[in-house]
């Protein structure tokens, strides 16, 4: 049997400054490698976005857009760089996504932003955007005054949806994958 995975969604890992050397054998380079390596198992398009990514995770390598240094600067890279329809978004600050998550996200209704949050509303750090559109809009916000994720987010009016409603573990994202092998290397 071969291998199958989403083909109008890709995964982008967002790895951080260029001057950031991950996934190395540092601290919390085993939840970066298995952040990029269940991406590159479950999307058939899988980045790596800024950062300084160590040769062993999986994915195509994309610098961040130039300006200024944060979260639109990395988002703009990944939905720049994707080619499906929908890009899944995991920061490498987050607590990683599980299989389960990952899966939960790519089958909500298809909305411009769905941001995933814990029980007490805080972001988990994994979202899934409507590429062409929230491209745009991430442009215009990074070239404005309110250059920033959340106004981002409130402009475009982004679900948000907690753990508990995906019918993940009360604590966050962190659940067993329901019987579903973990990714290959894990």
């Amino acid at each position: 049997m071969g291998e199958a995975r989403l083909g109008n969604v890709a995964g982008a890992l967002l790895l951080g400054e260029p001057s950031q050397s991950v996934g190395s054998g540092g601290e919390g380079s085993n939840d970066l490698e298995h952040a990029a390596r269940l991406l590159a198992d479950v999307f058939e398009e899988a980045w790596l976005i800024g950062g300084v990514p160590s040769a062993s995770l999986p994915g195509r390598r994309v610098a961040e857009p130039p300006g200024p240094p944060g979260a639109l600067r990395g988002l703009a890279g990944a939905l720049a760089a994707a080619t499906a329809e929908r890009v899944l978004v995991v920061s490498a600050e987050g607590s990683g996504p599980t299989l389960d998550l990952v899966l939960a996200l790519t089958a909500w209704p298809e909305q411009e932003a769905v941001v995933v949050e814990d029980p007490k509303g805080a972001p988990v750090g994994c979202a899934i955007y409507r590429r062409e559109s929230v491209l745009r809009s991430v442009h215009e916000k990074r070239a404005g005054p309110e250059a920033s994720l959340d106004e981002l987010h409130a402009a475009l009016g982004a679900e948000r949806v907690s753990t508990r409603v995906l019918g993940l573990a009360e604590g966050g994202p962190s659940v067993s994958t329901g019987g579903l092998p973990e990714p290959r290397g894990a």
